[in-house]
């Protein structure tokens, strides 16, 4: 299976790079995660969301959308998985919120906090809690 997380801003700050690449490393033999940036909301991005199929799980992040501790959210992407899920889609919207385009398709919507995050710091923690959520799930202990 495959997660992503969806941009639709770049992600230009070193840190960041550094921070999320090195948890996709870490997710190597457990699941494949993939962070697709997009400049801005242009025909590139249109056509890539609507390429996916329909087991191709779209989540929005939202601060209206649904909150899960971490075993909780482990549980979630486990569900998903067993439902057979493709991939799972994570995207997170620029400045303005998530796009029309996202909006339409999303299979559900994800809070990661009652704050309003920028989307730099929405990709750190989305990417440690994917980390975490798979280790729940593989039974390691990095989660406690």
């Amino acid at each position: 299976m495959i997660i992503r997380i969806i941009t639709e801003s770049k992600i230009r700050d070193r840190l960041i790079i550094s921070f999320t690449e090195e948890y996709v490393k870490r997710l190597t033999g457990h699941v494949f995660l993939e962070i697709k940036e997009f400049d801005s909301l242009n025909k590139s991005y249109a056509k890539f969301i609507s390429s996916l199929k329909s087991n191709d799980i779209l989540i929005g992040l939202d601060g209206c959308g649904k909150k899960y501790d971490s075993r909780s959210f482990a549980d979630y992407i486990a569900t998903l998985r067993d439902q057979s899920a493709r991939s799972i889609n994570f995207v997170i919207g620029a400045a303005e919120g998530l796009s029309g385009i996202v909006r339409d398709r999303a299979y559900s919507y994800l809070s990661l906090s009652d704050m309003t995050l920028s989307y730099r710091v929405a990709v750190v923690v989305l990417t440690e809690q994917i980390y975490r959520a798979m280790m729940i799930i593989d039974g390691h202990p990095y989660h406690k």
